[in-house]
């Protein structure tokens, strides 16, 4: 292709090799540069192809609910580069989030107004993670499952007591169930269930300061689109029960 621009160019004999070498001019190969690129320009202008990016065809929402000791509501986090998000609180203002998405370990590591969050997604694209913060008022954990615009999830955010007392909130796609609850301290658990009808069932486990063997269950009614109310109990003696409504 660069025989249509003249080519400055000699042959040498090293005294390593009997081989000659072609050796061009700095102006040959910047000759054949700038003609290859031209060529390169006029082919995707014939073609009427451009550059696009996957990104956006790889970008993924996942939508849920968080708590903390002293707040409660939405979580959206989105994958890319960088990774953003929100975290909306129940009757109050919408926190923004940047940070970034590891692809290969499917992680998150994003902040914003004071609250730090570490969260992952499972192969069946359910993100669990944690808010860590100065107090117990921006430390806590979170649940989502992947946005579907065309089923989006159902979330309900309450409160639960009895043995202990918190903050309540789930996260519903289908038939399947996050639960997360919350104390005042900031200590928490995410627990997964199901939904058959309006019966929700899902685990109930510790909060940070029970023996790890310690197991509970939680059951209940969703009453509405957006609220519910059950029980909850624990092999350890402690039970209470728990309500909720939008978040």
């Amino acid at each position: 292709m660069c025989d249509q621009w003249r080519i400055d160019a000699t042959w040498h004999y090293t005294s390593r090799s009997t081989t000659p070498e072609l050796r061009m001019s700095p102006r040959s190969v910047r000759s054949c540069t700038a003609a290859l690129l031209a060529l390169g320009a006029l082919a995707c202008a014939k073609s009427g192809d451009a550059p696009t990016s996957t990104a956006d065809a790889t970008r993924a929402t996942y939508d849920g609910v968080f708590a903390t000791g002293a707040k409660s509501g939405i979580v959206q986090l989105t994958t890319g580069t960088p990774a953003t998000g929100t975290l909306t609180m129940t009757g109050g203002a919408t926190v923004p989030l940047t940070g970034s998405y590891d692809a290969k370990a499917s992680t998150f590591a994003v902040s914003g107004g004071g609250y730090s969050i570490t969260a992952a997604v499972s192969r069946t694209q359910e993100l669990t993670g944690a808010l860590w913060g100065a107090s117990s008022a921006t430390s806590g954990v979170l649940a989502a499952y992947r946005l579907n615009q065309a089923a989006p999830s159902l979330k309900v955010c309450g409160t639960f007591a009895g043995s202990m007392a918190g903050t309540l909130n789930a996260v519903v796609s289908g038939t399947s169930v996050l639960a997360i609850a919350v104390d005042g301290a900031g200590n928490g658990m995410t627990a997964s269930g199901t939904l058959n009808g309006s019966a929700i069932t899902f685990d109930w486990l510790p909060l940070g300061y029970v023996p790890s063997n310690v197991t509970g269950t939680a059951t209940g009614v969703l009453t509405g689109p957006s609220s519910g109310a059950g029980t909850w109990s624990m092999t350890n003696g402690q039970h209470g029960t728990w309500t909720a409504a939008g978040c």
